[in-house]
C-alpha cells in the first residue's frame, strides 16, 4: 500500500497485521478529492487508525496535524517512524474513551475520519458520543467508513448526514454539525 498524493506520494505504508483493514486507494482518493482544499491546514482525527494511512495521507496533502487513535497502534508507530512524520500524534486507546479525553482537553478537529471494524457493534454509540462531546469544529466534517450493506442514521444527536458514497463493498457517510 502506498500514499497516493502530496508530500509522501509513492511512499510505502506497512499494513501487515491481523488487526488492520486499511482504506483502499480508490476510497482514499475519492475521499480526499471530495475534500479539495478543505484539507489544507486542517486538524485531522483518525479514529481506528490502524496503519495510520489516512492520517499520513491527510498530512501528505497539507493537513496541519493529525491524531490517530487505535487499540493496536504498533504498525502505525512504525509507519510514522519510517516516514519521519512529525505532525502525527498516535494514541493507544479505545475510540469512545479517546473522544471523552479530547473533549476534556477541549481539543477540536476540522475533519474526523472513522473506520471501525465492519463488525463493530457500537457505531451508533460512537456517533452519539461525537455529537455529545462536540470535538468536531462547527464547520467541520465527520466521515464514517462502513461496509456498504450497513445503513447509517440520517441524524444522530447534533450531527446530520450530508452525503453517502458507495465504493464497491465500502460506504462513506459524511456528517456535519446541525446548524
Amino acid at each position: 500500500m502506498y500514499i497516493i498524493a502530496g508530500q509522501y506520494k509513492g511512499r510505502s505504508i506497512e499494513t501487515n497485521s491481523k488487526w488492520i483493514r486499511p482504506t483502499m486507494a480508490k476510497t482514499r482518493a475519492a475521499f480526499f478529492s471530495s475534500l479539495g482544499e478543505r484539507i489544507l491546514n486542517a486538524d485531522f482525527l483518525d479514529l481506528f487508525c490502524g496503519s495510520a494511512v489516512m492520517s499520513i495521507e491527510a498530512l501528505s496533502r497539507g493537513a496541519h496535524y493529525a491524531v490517530g487513535v487505535d487499540l493496536h497502534i504498533d504498525v502505525a508507530k512504525r509507519n510514522k517512524e519510517t516516514l519521519l512524520v512529525d505532525a502525527l500524534t498516535l494514541y493507544r486507546n479505545d475510540s469512545l474513551r479517546a473522544i471523552e479525553l479530547f473533549a476534556k482537553k477541549q481539543q477540536k478537529f476540522d475533519i474526523i475520519f472513522i473506520d471501525p471494524p465492519y463488525d463493530y457493534s457500537a457505531t451508533s454509540a460512537l456517533l452519539l458520543s461525537l455529537s455529545k462531546f462536540v470535538i468536531l469544529k462547527p464547520s467541520g466534517l465527520l466521515c464514517l467508513e462502513t461496509a456498504a450493506k450497513f445503513d447509517m442514521p440520517q441524524e444522530i444527536g447534533q450531527i446530520s448526514a450530508k452525503n453517502r458514497y458507495d465504493y464497491g463493498q465500502t460506504k462513506l457517510t459524511t456528517y456535519q454539525c446541525k446548524t
